[in-house]
């Protein structure tokens, strides 16, 4: 699942792994939706992702990425997510999730501009 929420010139993106269950869904969404994020769909990952596993998240041009790695087990009480903060320069960003060797697991663009919604394609307009 991943949220986005943008504040003046900067977006925040959390990407979550694998929530577990549909209480933690719910709860994310709370949460998410009490801070003014809006759920992005996206796709799914090209092969399923392996509990006990290392993932890392990159963004390019991102200021921050929290954390630089996720190892992936299954909790009951919190789920598993990167929060990245990227400047809105109107450009897309593009993500990209890589697996313990560094191989793309998962690859999404978001697009800058009007506030829209298509399938997996999000386009978004920084507050004024």
């Amino acid at each position: 699942m991943l949220y986005l929420t943008v504040k003046r010139e900067t977006l925040i993106s959390r990407l979550y792994l694998f929530p577990w269950n549909p209480s933690q869904i719910q709860a994310v969404k709370q949460q998410e939706m009490s801070e003014g994020s809006k759920r992005i769909l996206i796709t799914n990952p090209e092969q399923s992702l392996k509990l006990n596993s290392s993932f890392r998240l990159n963004i390019p041009f991102s200021t921050a990425i929290n954390p630089q790695r996720i190892h992936l087990i299954q909790r009951d009480s919190t789920t598993s997510f990167f929060r990245a903060i990227v400047k809105m320069t109107g450009v897309d960003i593009e993500m990209e999730l890589f697996s313990d060797d560094e191989r793309t697991v998962w690859k999404e663009m978001v697009s800058h501009g009007r506030s829209t919604c298509q399938s997996s394609l999000c386009t978004l307009v920084p507050d004024a």
